[in-house]
Parts: structure tokens; C-alpha cells; sequence
């Protein structure tokens, strides 16, 4: 599959493209079955592999990383929150020694970099001067 750099087309389109598709401000995300047809056509061009997005699977990252022993009951809508059971599910890696090359794991880690990111910029630009306690 092509990446969007490894294209002809410029690598100033993807953030425009990528504008367009993500579309106007959606806190409710009642629009959010036209935002993925426009990613879902975005794919299908030649500068982003001229193929279909494969159908997504919330689970999917975590089933190929992690085994799961559920001892009580199996409910991921609120995975992990507000969530009463007296027996604790056991959660191991299925290769401990590559675990840190899964989508999973590399996802976990992707956000909490992007936090970590987000933050040092709010202290420099917006929150400088204010004194907050220790975050």
C-alpha cells in the first residue's frame, strides 16, 4: 500500500485533505457516518493506496496483544469503568518479548505522548504565568 509521501502528490495536500475529511466541529458526532464515508473515499485514492479501509473492529489491537482470562462477566461497552464484578479478569501479553511492537501497545504509547506534547504546549502558550498546582 502507498503512503501518502511516497507519492507524487504533494505533502502539503494531506493536512488539506485531511481537513475536508474530518469536516466541521461535531461534539455530538451526529455527523460522524458522513466523516467516514469521506475517509473511507480518501483511501480509495490513488495518493493513500487506492483501497478500501478494512471494516473496523474496536477490538481488534487488543485481541491480537493481549490473552484474556475473564473470570467474572465479559463486558467491554464500558471496558474497565463503572463496572461491578467480584472476580478479577487476568490480562497477559500473548509475546512478552514483542509486546512493545503491537498496534495495541504502540497506540497506548502514541497517546500518551500526544498528552504529554499537548500539555508542554498549553503550559508554554496558553496557561504561562498562571500559577497551577503540579500536574
Amino acid at each position: 500500500m502507498n503512503h501518502p509521501t511516497q507519492n507524487s502528490k504533494p505533502k502539503t495536500a494531506f493536512p488539506t485533505d485531511l481537513d475536508r475529511c474530518i469536516g466541521l466541529r461535531d461534539p455530538s458526532n451526529a455527523l460522524e457516518e458522513e466523516r467516514v464515508a469521506r475517509y473511507e473515499e480518501l483511501a480509495q485514492t490513488e495518493p493513500y493506496g487506492a483501497t478500501a479501509l478494512p471494516e473496523y473492529d474496536p477490538d481488534q489491537w487488543m485481541d491480537e496483544a493481549v490473552n484474556e482470562d475473564i473470570r467474572g462477566l465479559r463486558d467491554r461497552t464500558d471496558f474497565f469503568v463503572n463496572r461491578w464484578d467480584p472476580l478479577t479478569d487476568i490480562y497477559t501479553w500473548k509475546d512478552p518479548e514483542t509486546y512493545t511492537t503491537t498496534d495495541w501497545y504502540r497506540f497506548q504509547e502514541a497517546v500518551k505522548q500526544h498528552q504529554s506534547d499537548t500539555l508542554a504546549i498549553l503550559m508554554e502558550k496558553n496557561l504561562k504565568g498562571l500559577e497551577l498546582p503540579e500536574l
